[in-house]
This record gives structure tokens, sequence and C-alpha cells, in this order.
């Protein structure tokens, strides 16, 4: 996408000078630092940011230095703000002169973030069977009105903000009876802090679980399943879990 003069020139200079702060960072806070500066140039600067953000300016500094990972809501309202989807998230980032492109893991290279189901809003959510008990008697068919009404309905019930759940189909069996296989998962990305107890999305080593966590007194992290005979702990090392791919906490179904 083809960026303002104005805009390329700010984020040039921002990248030139925050660049300089990043090199004990890992690669994921670079990426993540690199994008808060492209986001806060492309909102109007810093204090256009923070305003959007309702932070100070010293937050946004701190993001743009990598001394501090904004949290998922916060990129996701800046994404908003500069009319880019959620699934540019899911993207490496390339600036050169006024061209910010985006690069996906398969290699590809676009000048617009491609869509991604796991990361952003779909209008419409279809679970098999809701039809059956939801239509309205007369209706001989299957109508617009069922297959969209769940969706909304469940966002109402858990009383989330809409932007910020999303519908995950269970890769596993691992959290059965609760979570059966190919059923369908309400998650809450707004939320992505391990709480101990709670139960999470998370991609780990190119595979997607839905795991429980419990945190370790060392500050280590444990990922447990339901059926823990044929899905054995994941443990994550203290020095990992800022490294761990959290898509977010499970809302529904109620699983503590």
């Amino acid at each position: 996408m083809k960026l303002e003069e104005d805009v390329a020139e700010a984020i040039t200079k921002r990248l030139e000078k925050f660049s300089r702060k990043w090199r004990e960072l890992s690669e994921q806070r670079r990426d993540i630092a690199a994008k808060m500066v492209i986001l806060c140039e492309m909102a109007g600067g810093r204090d256009k940011a923070a305003a959007a953000l309702d932070v100070s300016d010293n937050t946004i500094d701190n993001y743009r230095h990598g001394s501090r990972e904004p949290k998922h809501r916060v990129l996701a309202t800046l994404l908003e703000h500069v009319d880019l989807p959620l699934s540019a998230l899911t993207s490496r980032w390339i600036f050169e002169g006024q061209d910010l492109r985006f690069l996906d893991a398969d290699g590809t290279i676009s000048d617009e973030p491609r869509p991604a189901a796991r990361y952003d809003d779909p209008p419409v959510a279809y679970v098999p069977g809701y039809d059956d008990v939801a239509r309205p008697q007369g209706f001989a068919e299957p109508d617009e009105l069922t297959t969209s009404a769940l969706f909304p309905w469940y966002r109402s019930q858990l009383s989330l903000e809409p932007k910020q759940v999303l519908p995950v189909i269970a890769p596993d069996a691992a959290m059965e009876p609760a979570i059966p296989k190919g059923s369908p998962v309400f998650v809450d990305i707004g939320d992505r802090e391990l709480t101990d107890g709670a139960v999470y999305v998370v991609d780990l080593e190119e595979n997607r679980f839905i795991r429980r966590v419990r945190r370790m007194d060392n500050g280590s992290v444990e990922l447990l399943a339901e059926k823990a005979e044929a899905y054995p702990p994941k443990r994550i090392k203290k020095a990992g879990v800022a490294r761990l791919q959290v898509v977010g906490r499970v809302r529904f179904p109620d699983v503590g």
C-alpha cells in the first residue's frame, strides 16, 4: 500500500531512531516495536496515537522502544484507527520508500494484508445443527436469519466486545468432554494474560492447542489437557512464556 509522502518520511526517521534500541530484543519483540512505530505515524504521530488509545505519551514511547509490549487490544485499536484489518498482525511488514507491504508465512508478499480467518472478524458463524433447533416454524429450508443470528447472540451473552471474540474449531480431543474435537469455541482475543486455571487457545511449535494454564512458582507455565493420559502436559520455561503465541481465552464453553 502506498503511504503519503510525509507519513513515509516520518516513519523512516522514527525507524532509524528507535531501531538503535532494538538490538538486544528478540526478533518477535523487534517486529512488534516496528509495527507500533509505523502505526503511530499512520495515525498522525505519537500524540494522536496516544489519544486514540487513551494512554500517555510515555506509554507510546515504551511501545516504540520495545521496553514494553503492547497488548493485543492496543494493536487492534490502532489497526482499526488506520483502517487496517486484524489479519495484518499475522504478516511481517516490509517498509521501503513510500510502500508498506505484507509478507505472509508462505512467503507471499502483498500490497494489502490478506484475510485470515484466525484473526479477522467473520460476519457469520455457522454451527451444524443450529438451524434444526432455532429455525422458526414454517421454514422448510435453513434461512439466512438463523445461520447469522448465533454469533451476535453469543457475543451478547458473554458480554464481550464484538471485535474481541472469535470462533475457533477445537483441533483435538484433549479437552473432552467439555470441548469435543471439531466443536466451535468462542475465544476472547482481548484476554491473553494467561490467568492460572483458565483455558486458552495457543499456537506452539506450528500447532494450535486448547489447554488449561497452570502457572508455576518458578515462572514457567504448564499447558494441561483434560485427557492427560493421551495428551501429556507441555511445559514452557520462564524465558519462553513471553514468546508464547496466545490467541485468546476460551469464553464458551464455560470451562473456567
